[in-house]
C-alpha cells in the first residue's frame, strides 16, 4: 500500500485544524448595567468601585485576563448626533468599568447608572464605537475585538461581549398576571 504526499498532506492538514480549534477559545461575555454578567453562562464578580481614570464610582467587572484597555461606546441612533448612551472602559488591568446615562424612566437607578464621564483619561489608545439596537427598555450591542489594539482584546481566545444597555422593567402584562394569580389563589383559600 503506497501513501501518496496528497494523503500525507490532507492527514496534516486535519491534525493542524484540530489542534487549531482546540486552541482558539471563544468567551461569551454578557454585562448589563445592573451587575448581571455573565463568561460562558458562569457569574463574572463585579462591585461598585472607584474608577482611576475618571474619578467616578461605578460598576466594574473582573474580567479573568487583562485585556487590551480602551473604551467601548454604545450609540444611540435613534437621538440626534449619535447620542452616547453607555460607555464601557477597559483598563488592561482586568476589569470593566461599565457607565450609563442617567435614565430613571424605567425605574430607580441601575449601578451604572451615573452617567457619561464627559473627561478622562482614556487607559488606552483605541475607542470603538457600536450602534445601540433594540426596542428602549429591551436594548444594547454586541462588540467583538478582532485586533490586538482593540478594548478587551486578549490572546486567549475570540471575546464577544454582548451589552445590555437598558435592565429590562416588569412589563404591566406580568405584573397583572401576578396579581390575578394571587387573587386566585386568596380566593381559592377562602
Amino acid at each position: 500500500m503506497k501513501i501518496t504526499n496528497k494523503e500525507i498532506l490532507a492527514v496534516i492538514g486535519i491534525i493542524t485544524m484540530s489542534s487549531l480549534s482546540v486552541l482558539a477559545q471563544t468567551n461569551h461575555f454578557s454585562l448589563d448595567e445592573n451587575g448581571n454578567g455573565y463568561l460562558n453562562g458562569a457569574p463574572l464578580t463585579n462591585s461598585v468601585a472607584l474608577d482611576p481614570y475618571t474619578g467616578v464610582t461605578t460598576l466594574r467587572y473582573d474580567l479573568p485576563f487583562a485585556g487590551t484597555p480602551g473604551v467601548l461606546v454604545l450609540t444611540n441612533n435613534a437621538e440626534p448626533g449619535n447620542f452616547i448612551s453607555d460607555l464601557l472602559l477597559f483598563d488592561g488591568n482586568s476589569h470593566v468599568y461599565f457607565y450609563s446615562d442617567q435614565d430613571f424612566s424605567g425605574g430607580g437607578p441601575d449601578l451604572a447608572d451615573v452617567g457619561i464621564p464627559t473627561s478622562f483619561s482614556n487607559p488606552g489608545t483605541t475607542t470603538v464605537a457600536i450602534p445601540e439596537v433594540g426596542p428602549e427598555g429591551n436594548n444594547g450591542g454586541t462588540y467583538t475585538p478582532l485586533f490586538s489594539s482593540e478594548p478587551g482584546w486578549d490572546a486567549s481566545g475570540l471575546n464577544i461581549y454582548t451589552i445590555v444597555s437598558d435592565v429590562p422593567e416588569p412589563s404591566a402584562v406580568a405584573l397583572s398576571v401576578l396579581g390575578v394569580a394571587a387573587l386566585c389563589f386568596f380566593r381559592r383559600r377562602k
